[in-house]
């Protein structure tokens, strides 16, 4: 059994406007390719494990994979999917030090994710009139451990 919150605008946080600005902004930076990586080292390890599970679905290797990799996720996440701090936290990756958090856990219908629950972390400046899109970290959803 998959149990997903869905957002509740609760007026502490982030409304679904904004929220809806920065996932289209995200999806018009990664569709003119102006996207980088928060740390490299971390997320190049999401993809190569993105890879490994789907490999056979997508090419999670190359810039051009990653990229419609990111362009899948984007398509597919709503604002009801946002699941990150209210207010979002700031990121503490060099490259994007103070900026805004947003995160989202969602579950794909893509065949590229296995039609998983997957999360997607990333930061955009302003309303992303101007690049780039800093990509934290894309992957299946990695639940809690009991015990």
């Amino acid at each position: 059994m998959i149990l997903l919150t869905t957002y509740v605008d609760t007026g502490k946080g982030p409304g679904h406007k904004e929220l809806w600005n920065k996932i289209e902004a995200a999806r018009r930076l990664v569709a003119k390719g102006e996207w980088v990586a928060a740390d490299l080292s971390h997320l190049n390890e999401n993809f190569d494990s993105l890879g490994e599970a789907f490999d056979q679905y997508c090419d999670a290797y190359s810039d051009d994979g990653k990229t419609e990799l990111l362009m899948t996720a984007l398509k597919e996440i709503k604002a009801e999917n946002y699941f990150g701090d209210t207010p979002p936290e700031a990121s503490r990756a060099l490259s994007c030090c103070g900026m805004k958090l947003w995160i989202f856990k969602w579950k794909s219908e893509a065949e590229c994710f296995g039609k998983s629950v997957m999360y997607i972390k990333f930061c955009v400046e302003g309303k992303g009139e101007e690049g780039p899109l800093y990509v934290h970290s894309i992957h299946l959803d990695n639940p809690p451990q009991k015990g």
